[in-house]
């Protein structure tokens, strides 16, 4: 998603690549498509790439709040004085 180009959807005249010739990443940014009664795409809608960024940086322990998450479990260590 991060390199998502919807102009590889198109050909050099403006028309749609048909489903079946896109190529695996081409397909892969598309997330839903309307066709008309003749058959015809009238619209392709694409995955949220922000969404989808944002979702891979945390996956990944990109983000400092994330990151904390993530830590080792901290030791206490508790020292009574005086009596009990």
């Amino acid at each position: 998603m991060a390199y998502a180009d919807p102009r590889r959807l198109y050909r050099a005249d403006g028309t749609l690549v048909p489903i079946v010739e896109l190529d695996e990443d081409a397909a892969g940014m598309i997330a839903a498509i309307e066709i008309d009664g003749d058959g015809r795409t009238t619209r392709v809608r694409m995955w949220d790439k922000n969404q989808a960024l944002e979702k891979a940086l945390k996956y990944l322990g990109l983000y400092e709040r994330e990151n904390t998450q993530h830590s080792e479990n901290l030791k206490l260590q508790v020292v009574l004085v005086g009596k009990p």
